[in-house]
């Protein structure tokens, strides 16, 4: 909007609905309130009538025109009796023009911007819609739009027809459409694209490689099946014709011919949603002719309702939908979803028990648990570990350190910490024997930990040696089943039913949201998600031991028996204490690490870790065993970290003839406009 500016006597003002100019030297004021309301807001207080000064513009007084005689300057004039209910020119000083003048421009900006803000910049000059109504109580539409787009550079129109209908919370009526066809006034065919859209059938109409201007037609012919009323005397059509439009359309016109039959009735509103205002209907003997009685602005409709007797066409049958189901909705508690949802629940539940009995279940042998004074068979301290959980965790392979340690294989030096706040750390020493004789879970360890030099700090190690420890894992299980302790890996058996339980948890939360939005029976799905869970939990039971590995566990639980009686058998132990440092990785794997130290109190703690162990922690077995947790923590701690994640994708380097428009390994995506 353009305001005309440095003259107070005239007024234009522009916008996208035209254009007004107002001359302000005169303004007539024909209404008497109006004449009222100015005259009042001219009026000066009690105080400056008593008081009277000159006028700030110019010194000039204010003064009515037509004022009585003899009053005095600058005095108000009382208007006579009848002024205010005649028309009048009043003659306005500066200020006064510019304040009027800013009144004006503030409702005029309001209308005419209003105006503008809902204007496209194109019309429909006419809108016209033919129905047929058919013996079979469907209908044939013909509509046709008369546009004119001007200069714009436009593709097309796009026409949403609802099919759907809200009848309850439950149900909603169907319409079926059937494009016929879309042409322009010479019947060519115009290009166009059907979608649906929630409740509308959407009908996109243009080519988008080409624009066009200008007038142009489009003749949309469709049909509908579902759209008549029956009523127990009588049958009608309820339409709305045009539908909420962004642009005004200056006519719109509708008729409704029956094949068969007469109108009885008919009826045409016009105007916004729920308005009454009728438009012109004219009824024949099997027509009828609605006509809006004038231009409808953007957002106004058109709506008929035509009744013919009974027989005109068939029987009118209502097209009824079940609703989709919200969420809210997907779990009702029903007899027959409740019933099937228990037995889901009940049979996953048993079939699993049933899986467990016949696959993760120890064979029974002997369950009396006797003393045992040495490892049985031999054992390491890592295999002794895997019989106990059926797991090789980092605490049973940190053991198998100390073990190497112990026999002479590596050797371990306490790093005092540094500063308040620093911790202890620790150095490892290759020693001098062959590793011909290990085991392959303690020769991959072993070369794990010097892969680099015979001597590593054992901080150094965080993030890099998590490999290493994978393939000792691996080789420990492979061994174990080799030796017939186990049928099977029992990490790859574990997997195996974590991966069934999530299957099944899936497919669970898919049968829920099917049922659910089908007949509200999630709780048969949410049944079956759960079986999938309970799968998931009872996984790490599902390894089996052999007959021979069963027995192994019962000997290692009477070795572990000896163990903990340590303390209460101090004397003893302390008469043997050369085995303190042969049992100590036992000890970690059975975590009676401190048990087993008290049992040599008031030895030579150094003596008993001598070739082995140098540090600090030398001032008593108790001691030791403190700093000996702290080490099996660090380097548990330490061989189990991954590589901390780097920010953005692996791929392929851009840079060596890797790259290529539109590549790379982040951002993306792209967007336009039709």
């Amino acid at each position: 909007m353009k305001v005309a500016s440095d003259i107070p006597t005239a007024l234009r003002v522009e916008g996208g609905a035209g254009e007004l100019t107002l001359d302000l030297r005169d303004i007539q004021v024909t209404e008497a309130g109006s004449a009222r309301a100015l005259a009042d807001a001219r009026r000066p207080s009690h105080a400056a009538r008593r008081h009277p000064r000159p006028h700030r513009g110019g010194g000039r007084e204010r003064r009515y025109r037509g004022a009585r005689r003899g009053r005095g300057a600058g005095e108000r004039a009382r208007p006579r009796r009848g002024d205010v209910r005649r028309a009048r020119r009043l003659r306005y000083d500066p200020p006064i023009r510019s304040l009027l003048l800013a009144t004006i421009v503030v409702a005029l900006s309001a209308s005419l911007g209003a105006t503008a803000s809902a204007d496209e910049g194109w019309v429909i000059e006419r809108f016209s819609a033919q129905i047929i109504v058919r013996q079979d109580s469907s209908i044939l539409v013909t509509e046709q739009y008369d546009v004119d787009f001007a200069g714009l550079e436009k593709h097309g129109v796009f026409r949403e027809i609802p099919a759907r209908y809200d009848l309850s919370e439950t149900h909603e009526r169907v319409y079926e459409l059937r494009v016929r066809s879309v042409t322009d006034s010479g019947g060519r065919a115009w290009r166009y694209e059907r979608s649906d859209q929630g409740r509308f059938v959407r009908l996109r109409i243009g080519d988008p490689d080409r624009a066009i201007t200008g007038k142009q037609t489009y003749r949309i012919v469709y049909e509908v099946r579902g759209a008549l009323n029956g009523f127990e005397n009588h049958d009608e059509l309820y339409w709305n014709v045009n539908g909420v439009w962004p642009v005004a359309t200056r006519q719109a016109t509708a008729r409704v011919q029956l094949e068969r039959g007469d109108v009885t009735n008919a009826a045409c509103y016009q105007g916004r949603f729920a308005s009454t205002e009728p438009c012109r209907t004219a009824a024949r003997a099997g027509s009828a002719e609605m006509t809006a009685t004038r231009p409808l602005v953007p957002g106004e409709q058109m709506s008929i309702v035509v009744g013919f007797p009974k027989g005109a066409v068939a029987a009118p049958a209502m097209l009824v939908e079940e609703k989709p189901r919200e969420p809210g909705r997907w779990w009702e508690i029903t007899p027959a979803a409740l019933a099937g949802a228990v037995l889901v629940l009940l049979a996953g539940l048993a079939w699993l028990a049933s899986r467990y009995v016949s696959g993760g279940r120890d064979p029974e042998g002997r369950v009396t648990v006797a003393p045992e004074y040495a490892p049985p068979e031999d054992l390491r301290a890592a295999e002794v570990g895997l019989l106990i959980d059926e797991n090789a965790d980092p605490k049973d392979l940190t053991a198998t350190i100390v073990d190497l340690a112990v026999r002479g294989y590596l050797a371990i030096e306490e790093v005092p910490p540094s500063g308040l706040l620093g911790s202890r750390d620790w150095i490892l020493r290759r020693g001098k024997k062959s590793d011909a004789t290990l085991a392959g879970h303690e020769s991959a360890l072993l070369l794990g930990l010097f892969a680099s030099g015979n001597e590593v700090k054992l901080s150094s190690l965080k993030g890099t040696f998590h490999r290493t420890l994978e393939q000792a894992q691996r080789l420990l299980y492979r061994a174990a089943v080799e030796r017939r302790w186990f049928p099977a890996d029992p990490a790859k058996v574990r997997n195996a039913w974590r991966g069934i339980g999530l299957a099944v948890a899936l497919l669970g939360g898919f049968a829920t949201i099917a049922l659910g939005v089908r007949w509200g029976a999630g709780l048969v799905g949410t049944a079956l998600a759960l079986v999938g869970v309970a799968t998931i939990v009872t996984a790490a039971a599902m390894p089996k031991r052999t007959a021979t590995g069963q027995e192994l566990l019962r000997r290692t639980l009477g070795f572990r028996m000896y163990m903990d009686t340590a303390e209460a058998d101090r004397q003893r132990f302390a008469e043997r204490e050369n085995i303190f440092a042969k049992y100590l990785p036992y000890a970690i794997v059975f975590g009676l690490v401190s048990k087993w130290a008290r049992a040599f109190e008031g030895l030579d703690v150094e003596k008993a870790v001598q070739g082995w162990y140098t540090g600090s922690s030398y001032a008593s077995f108790p001691a030791f065993s403190h700093g000996l947790a702290e080490m099996s923590s660090s380097v548990s701690s330490v061989i189990a970290a991954t590589p901390a994640s780097t920010t953005g994708s692996r791929g392929g380097s851009g840079f060596g003839g890797g790259g290529f428009s539109g590549g790379g390994f982040g951002g993306g995506g792209g967007g336009g406009s039709w």
